[in-house]
Protein backbone atom coordinates (compact mmCIF):
# COMPACT_ATOMS: atom_id res chain seq x y z
CA UNK A 1 0.00 0.00 0.00
CA UNK A 2 1.10 3.26 -0.66
CA UNK A 3 1.89 5.72 1.96
CA UNK A 4 -0.65 8.22 1.10
CA UNK A 5 -3.38 5.46 1.14
CA UNK A 6 -2.19 4.34 4.71
CA UNK A 7 -2.83 7.65 6.18
CA UNK A 8 -5.82 8.27 4.46
CA UNK A 9 -7.05 5.02 6.01
CA UNK A 10 -5.36 5.74 9.66
CA UNK A 11 -7.64 9.17 9.22
CA UNK A 12 -4.41 11.18 8.32
CA UNK A 13 -5.14 12.79 4.78
CA UNK A 14 -1.90 14.68 4.51
CA UNK A 15 1.21 13.94 2.74
CA UNK A 16 4.89 14.84 2.62
CA UNK A 17 4.99 18.77 1.76
CA UNK A 18 1.93 19.66 3.39
CA UNK A 19 1.52 22.65 5.33
CA UNK A 20 0.11 21.53 8.59
CA UNK A 21 -0.06 25.17 10.35
CA UNK A 22 0.65 28.63 9.23
CA UNK A 23 0.65 32.16 10.89
CA UNK A 24 1.25 35.46 9.74
CA UNK A 25 -0.64 37.61 12.38
CA UNK A 26 0.88 38.70 15.78
CA UNK A 27 -0.45 36.36 18.92
CA UNK A 28 -0.36 33.43 20.57
CA UNK A 29 -0.18 29.93 18.67
CA UNK A 30 -0.79 26.64 19.06
CA UNK A 31 -0.85 23.41 16.69
CA UNK A 32 -1.44 20.04 18.01
CA UNK A 33 0.43 16.79 15.43
CA UNK A 34 -2.60 14.46 13.62
CA UNK A 35 -0.24 12.11 12.69
CA UNK A 36 3.54 10.84 13.80
CA UNK A 37 6.45 11.85 11.83
CA UNK A 38 8.83 14.34 10.57
CA UNK A 39 8.13 18.43 10.45
CA UNK A 40 9.81 21.36 9.31
CA UNK A 41 9.36 24.15 11.80
CA UNK A 42 10.19 27.85 9.85
CA UNK A 43 9.81 30.80 12.47
CA UNK A 44 9.93 34.19 11.00
CA UNK A 45 10.90 37.30 13.03
CA UNK A 46 8.67 40.39 12.81
CA UNK A 47 10.21 43.81 10.92
CA UNK A 48 10.93 46.82 12.72
CA UNK A 49 9.66 49.99 12.42
CA UNK A 50 10.86 52.58 9.98
CA UNK A 51 11.98 55.71 11.32
CA UNK A 52 10.03 58.63 11.71
CA UNK A 53 11.97 61.85 9.99
CA UNK A 54 11.44 65.27 10.95
CA UNK A 55 10.30 68.51 8.64
CA UNK A 56 10.31 72.38 9.06
CA UNK A 57 8.17 73.84 7.13
CA UNK A 58 9.73 76.91 7.55
CA UNK A 59 12.95 76.02 5.84
CA UNK A 60 14.55 75.09 8.92
CA UNK A 61 15.68 71.44 6.78
CA UNK A 62 14.76 67.85 7.58
CA UNK A 63 16.24 64.89 9.11
CA UNK A 64 15.19 61.95 7.32
CA UNK A 65 13.96 58.47 9.13
CA UNK A 66 16.00 55.49 8.24
CA UNK A 67 15.00 52.04 7.21
CA UNK A 68 14.53 49.23 9.97
CA UNK A 69 15.52 46.04 9.82
CA UNK A 70 14.00 42.59 8.83
CA UNK A 71 13.49 39.74 11.11
CA UNK A 72 15.40 36.88 11.61
CA UNK A 73 14.72 33.53 10.82
CA UNK A 74 15.35 30.38 12.41
CA UNK A 75 14.05 26.43 10.82
CA UNK A 76 14.11 23.02 12.53
CA UNK A 77 13.16 19.51 11.28
CA UNK A 78 11.35 18.01 14.79
CA UNK A 79 10.29 14.62 14.76
CA UNK A 80 6.60 14.52 15.92
CA UNK A 81 3.87 11.81 17.05
CA UNK A 82 0.06 11.88 17.13
CA UNK A 83 -0.83 14.46 19.97
CA UNK A 84 2.29 16.48 20.65
CA UNK A 85 1.57 19.74 20.91
CA UNK A 86 3.61 22.61 20.04
CA UNK A 87 2.86 26.40 20.87
CA UNK A 88 4.35 29.92 21.15
CA UNK A 89 4.06 33.89 19.97
CA UNK A 90 4.27 35.39 16.45
CA UNK A 91 5.90 38.07 16.99
CA UNK A 92 4.23 42.08 15.90
CA UNK A 93 5.22 44.32 13.47
CA UNK A 94 7.29 47.32 14.66
CA UNK A 95 7.03 46.24 18.26
CA UNK A 96 10.48 44.40 19.15
CA UNK A 97 8.66 41.21 19.94
CA UNK A 98 9.96 37.72 18.98
CA UNK A 99 8.21 34.96 17.20
CA UNK A 100 9.30 31.71 19.33
CA UNK A 101 8.41 27.87 19.73
CA UNK A 102 8.15 27.20 23.51
CA UNK A 103 9.60 23.37 22.74
CA UNK A 104 11.81 22.81 20.72
CA UNK A 105 13.01 25.88 22.29
CA UNK A 106 13.97 28.30 19.02
CA UNK A 107 13.32 31.98 18.63
CA UNK A 108 13.38 34.60 15.66
CA UNK A 109 13.83 38.18 16.72
CA UNK A 110 12.32 41.67 15.14
CA UNK A 111 14.08 43.68 12.89
CA UNK A 112 15.19 46.51 14.77
CA UNK A 113 13.61 50.16 14.36
CA UNK A 114 14.77 52.50 12.30
CA UNK A 115 15.87 56.03 13.99
CA UNK A 116 16.66 59.83 12.61
CA UNK A 117 20.39 58.52 13.83
CA UNK A 118 20.10 55.48 11.46
CA UNK A 119 18.78 52.07 10.21
CA UNK A 120 17.96 49.00 11.89
CA UNK A 121 20.00 45.78 12.09
CA UNK A 122 18.23 42.47 10.63
CA UNK A 123 16.89 40.56 13.39
CA UNK A 124 18.64 36.91 14.38
CA UNK A 125 17.65 33.62 15.53
CA UNK A 126 18.69 30.57 17.84
CA UNK A 127 17.56 26.98 18.42
CA UNK A 128 16.78 26.14 14.79
CA UNK A 129 18.99 23.13 12.56
CA UNK A 130 19.44 26.87 10.33
CA UNK A 131 19.60 30.43 12.33
CA UNK A 132 19.65 33.30 9.49
CA UNK A 133 19.85 36.98 10.20
CA UNK A 134 17.55 39.83 8.67
CA UNK A 135 18.45 42.31 6.56
CA UNK A 136 19.23 45.39 7.95
CA UNK A 137 17.60 48.47 6.78
CA UNK A 138 18.68 51.53 4.32
CA UNK A 139 21.10 49.27 2.60
CA UNK A 140 19.53 50.14 -0.97
CA UNK A 141 18.72 53.80 0.12
CA UNK A 142 18.44 55.46 3.79
CA UNK A 143 14.88 54.66 3.91
CA UNK A 144 14.53 50.97 2.43
CA UNK A 145 12.92 49.01 4.98
CA UNK A 146 15.59 45.08 5.31
CA UNK A 147 13.77 42.08 4.08
CA UNK A 148 13.70 39.08 6.38
CA UNK A 149 15.41 36.33 6.06
CA UNK A 150 13.78 34.09 3.79
CA UNK A 151 10.86 36.35 4.20
CA UNK A 152 9.07 39.49 3.18
CA UNK A 153 11.46 41.56 0.65
CA UNK A 154 13.07 44.96 1.02
CA UNK A 155 10.63 48.13 1.11
CA UNK A 156 11.84 50.90 -1.15
CA UNK A 157 8.95 52.53 -1.12
CA UNK A 158 9.13 55.57 1.57
CA UNK A 159 6.92 55.33 4.74
CA UNK A 160 5.37 52.56 3.76
CA UNK A 161 5.05 49.16 5.87
CA UNK A 162 7.26 46.25 5.02
CA UNK A 163 6.23 43.05 2.84
CA UNK A 164 4.78 39.94 5.06
CA UNK A 165 6.42 38.28 6.06
CA UNK A 166 8.82 40.06 8.75
CA UNK A 167 10.40 42.75 6.13
CA UNK A 168 10.85 45.72 7.86
CA UNK A 169 8.64 49.50 6.99
CA UNK A 170 10.62 52.03 5.87
CA UNK A 171 11.51 55.07 7.01
CA UNK A 172 11.53 59.02 5.58
CA UNK A 173 10.12 61.97 6.46
CA UNK A 174 6.65 61.79 7.83
CA UNK A 175 5.64 58.67 9.25
CA UNK A 176 7.99 55.66 8.91
CA UNK A 177 6.57 52.07 8.01
CA UNK A 178 5.34 49.70 10.09
CA UNK A 179 7.48 46.13 10.06
CA UNK A 180 5.56 43.03 9.04
CA UNK A 181 4.45 40.49 11.39
CA UNK A 182 6.12 37.46 11.80
CA UNK A 183 5.14 34.10 10.77
CA UNK A 184 5.40 30.82 12.02
CA UNK A 185 4.91 27.57 9.20
CA UNK A 186 5.05 24.08 10.28
CA UNK A 187 5.59 21.55 7.04
CA UNK A 188 4.97 17.78 7.03
CA UNK A 189 8.24 15.97 5.66
CA UNK A 190 7.14 12.43 6.45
Amino acid sequence: MSGALIAALSGDASASGDVQFQKSSAGAWSWSATFSGTVLFELTGPGGHGGQGTFDPKGGGSTPGYGAGGGGKSTKTVTVSTGDTFNGFVGEGGSGGATSCFSPSMTATAGGNGTTGGAGVGGTATGGDTNLTGRAGGLVNYWTGGGAAGGGGDQAVQDANGTSPGGGGSGYVFFGGNGADGEVKLTRLS
